[in-house]
This record gives C-alpha cells, sequence and structure tokens, in this order.
C-alpha cells in the first residue's frame, strides 16, 4: 500500500508462520525481481523497516 501523503512510503503486509520462512522468501529469485521493479519508487535514504506481529485472535470476541 503506498501512503497518501508520501509516495515514496509503502506497507506491504506478508503473513510467514517461521522466521526461516521469510528468509526463503528474501531469497527466491523473484524477491530481487520484485526489488528492481519497485526500486524507483523508493527512497533509497530511508532504511527499509519490518515489523513483526501477532495477529489477532478470531475466536475472542472483542468486548468494545
Amino acid at each position: 500500500m503506498q501512503d497518501r501523503k508520501d509516495p515514496t512510503a509503502w506497507c506491504i503486509v506478508e503473513r510467514y508462520e517461521e522466521k526461516s520462512d521469510l528468509e526463503t522468501h528474501h531469497a527466491n529469485p523473484y524477491f530481487k525481481q520484485f526489488l528492481k521493479f519497485f526500486g524507483p519508487f523508493l527512497d533509497r535514504q530511508r532504511p527499509m523497516k519490518i515489523f513483526y506481529n501477532n495477529e489477532l485472535n478470531s475466536t475472542i470476541r472483542a468486548e468494545l
């Protein structure tokens, strides 16, 4: 997803079960193609940030 105010800011959401799954993803040739394609859209002065999050448990009802 591209930031509304900053066209050089992107958010990509991916889901991996294990850290090794992410490492496998980065080692695949298509990942390098992705970087080659999107490279011109990225601000190289801004470091890439990777966040690790937990999914919400959808079996528990949220109280608002």
